[in-house]
C-alpha cells in the first residue's frame, strides 16, 4: 500500500479508480483505520466515475505514530474545556486537515469533493472554512459542531471509547465486534461477520492506544465550530442517522443549520457505523450533490 511523504509523517492510503476523473476524498474517523471505508463502498463509488481516495489519519493504522508526542489527561483536558480554559493537545484539527490537504497534494489533486464521518467530519468541515479554494463539495456524516451544549453518547456508546485493547488477535476481534454492535444503534442490522474481517484486519495492519487518545484530545480542544461553520459556502451535505448512540441526532441538525449552504439528509434507524444496508441512499445522496458541483 503507498504512503505519502507529509508533514514529516508518512500517510498510507489507498485509491479506486481512475486520476483523471473528479477525486474524492474520504477521511476516517476517531481512532479508526481507513478499512471501515468498506472496499465495496469505495469501489461502487468510484464506478461511478470517481477517484476515491481513502486513508489512514495520522497516529492509527500504518500511518506514522507520533511516539514523541505526550499522552493527555482526557479528564483533565475536559474539565478544563467546560471551565473555560483553552488547553492545548498535541495536536489539533487544524494539524489533520492539513495533512489531508498534503496526500491530496502528493496526488496532484487540486480539489477533490470531501466525506469526512465522525470525526472525519470535523476533518473535513475544518477544510472547508479553512481552505475552500481545495474543496468542491463537503459531506459530513454522523458529525458534529463540537458545541458541548448539545445532547451527550448514550452512556453505553461513551464507555465503548475507553475500553483497553486486549493483547490477542481473537480477544481482540471478540471485543472489537461487541463496540461495533453498541455503536450500531438499536434497529441497524449488524454485519458480524463484515466487522470481525475489518478487527481481524485492523489488529494485522498495526494498532496504536495512545493515538487514539490524542485524536479524542483534539476533538476536545477544537471545541465549538458553529461560528467558523458559518463561514463555509462550498455546497454541504450533512447525513445523520436518527438512532446515532455516539453523536445524537440533534449534532448532524445543528451542523446543517450552521452552514447555509448545507442539506440534511436524515437516516431512519441508522447509528454510528455505516451499514450496507444504507449505502444506497448515502450514496445517491453524496453524488447527486457532486453533481451539481462537477
Amino acid at each position: 500500500m503507498p504512503a505519502a511523504a507529509v508533514n514529516s509523517l508518512e500517510i498510507h492510503y489507498e485509491t479506486f479508480g481512475s486520476p483523471s476523473d473528479p477525486a474524492i476524498l474520504l477521511i476516517m474517523g476517531l481512532g479508526t483505520q481507513m478499512i471501515y471505508w468498506h472496499t465495496e463502498f469505495c469501489q461502487q463509488l468510484a464506478d461511478n466515475g470517481y477517484f476515491v481516495i481513502r486513508y489512514d489519519n495520522r497516529d492509527v493504522g500504518k500511518s506514522s505514530y507520533l511516539k514523541d508526542q505526550p499522552v493527555p489527561d482526557l479528564t483533565k483536558l475536559l474539565m478544563s474545556v467546560t471551565l473555560g480554559g483553552k488547553p492545548e493537545a498535541p495536536y489539533s484539527l487544524q494539524d489533520m486537515a492539513v495533512d489531508a490537504l498534503g496526500l491530496l497534494d502528493h496526488l496532484g489533486v487540486g480539489r477533490a469533493h470531501l466525506v469526512g464521518m465522525s470525526m472525519g467530519g470535523m476533518i473535513a468541515q475544518t477544510i472547508a472554512f479553512t481552505y475552500p479554494d481545495r474543496v468542491n463539495s463537503l459531506t459530513s456524516i454522523m458529525s458534529s459542531t463540537g458545541d458541548f451544549t448539545l445532547p451527550q453518547a448514550k452512556p453505553e456508546a461513551m464507555a465503548t471509547l475507553t475500553q483497553s485493547i486486549p493483547a490477542t488477535r481473537e480477544d481482540y476481534i471478540r471485543v472489537t465486534k461487541s463496540i461495533w454492535r453498541v455503536l450500531s444503534g438499536p434497529v441497524a442490522e449488524f454485519e458480524e461477520d463484515r466487522y470481525a474481517e475489518l478487527a481481524g484486519e485492523a489488529f494485522d495492519r498495526g494498532l496504536n492506544a495512545a493515538g487514539f487518545v490524542r485524536h479524542f484530545a483534539a476533538i476536545i480542544t477544537d471545541g465549538d465550530r458553529t461560528s467558523r461553520l458559518a463561514g463555509i459556502t462550498t455546497p454541504t451535505l450533512v447525513v445523520h442517522g436518527t438512532l446515532d448512540p455516539l453523536i445524537p441526532y440533534e449534532h448532524g441538525v445543528a451542523t446543517s443549520r450552521a452552514i447555509e449552504s448545507s442539506s440534511l439528509v436524515t437516516i431512519e434507524g441508522m447509528g454510528h457505523t455505516l451499514p450496507a444496508q444504507y449505502w444506497p441512499e448515502i450514496q445517491r445522496a453524496i453524488l447527486s450533490l457532486i453533481r451539481t458541483v462537477s
